[in-house]
């Protein structure tokens, strides 16, 4: 992270390979950044609290995860999730770092990229 006025840089992550075709994505208000990292052929989701330079404690749930979107009020994040050949959409709650399904395709389905609306 750079800070515009003074050009100072400072390290939030660092990781072996990131999924670099998956943007970081800030929240609205600032205060948090959620980006996918690459593990074991898997983009897992992270979210970090920007000021306090940590990872937030979240729920996991194991596939590919795509196409993370901010509430407009930075208390949840949603994003897709594609595991063997089902594709779901979660919503992570950053208060309490719980995780809710809410959505669920037919096996071999396409669904769409998870976005909030304004």
């Amino acid at each position: 992270m750079i800070d515009p006025e003074t050009r100072e840089e400072s390290l939030l992550y660092e990781s072996g390979i990131t999924a670099e075709e998956l943007p970081h994505v800030w929240s609205p208000d600032r205060k948090y950044i959620a980006f996918l990292d690459t593990y074991v052929e898997e983009h897992n989701l992270k979210v970090m609290n920007v000021d306090a330079r940590e990872q937030l404690g979240i729920g996991t749930v194991s596939g590919d995860k795509r196409a993370v979107s901010w509430s407009p009020d930075s208390r949840a994040v949603i994003f897709s999730n594609f595991d063997d050949s089902t594709a779901a959409m979660y919503v992570l709650d950053i208060k309490s770092g719980e995780l809710t399904e809410v959505m669920e395709s037919e096996p071999g389905a396409s669904l769409g990229d998870s976005h909030w609306s304004n």
